[in-house]
């Protein structure tokens, strides 16, 4: 197989991948905003906990993005499947939080377990969250 880059396909690349990372950056702004922490605030002072969630976050949102941008047929059509991807990352989120006893406090208090816990949920979930966007 040949897959050469044409200056034709530029375009398209540009479009999708600023709209893919405009996508990340609101749902991620949008999280931040929500959370019963201060994240940002959290990190500049050095709690990993609240790095790990972050991170977490971030390439959960992150990976039904690409799996919208993979397989869709229009711009259109890769948003659509975003937002329900977001949505359920969001969902995932808030059951992390349920599941996890003591979640917020902990984060707060620098429990980097729960941190890496969430992390490790939140990518498990945005995995099969992108794999389900197979249309």
């Amino acid at each position: 197989m040949n897959h050469r880059v044409e200056d034709r396909h530029v375009p398209a690349f540009a479009l999708y991948f600023i709209a893919g990372l405009a996508l990340i950056t609101v749902a991620t702004a949008i999280f931040v905003r929500f959370t019963p922490f201060p994240e940002m605030e959290l990190i500049a002072q050095g709690n990993q906990a609240a790095a790990w969630v972050f991170l977490g976050t971030v390439m959960g949102f992150a990976l039904p993005v690409a799996s919208a941008i993979a397989h869709s047929v229009s711009l259109v059509d890769m948003l659509s499947w975003t937002v329900l991807g977001l949505l359920v990352q969001y969902l995932a989120h808030l059951a992390i939080r349920m599941l996890l006893p003591g979640f917020v406090q902990g984060v707060r208090d620098g429990v980097t377990s729960l941190g890496i816990a969430s992390a490790g949920l939140s990518v498990s979930v945005g995995l099969v969250n992108a794999a389900s966007l197979v249309f």
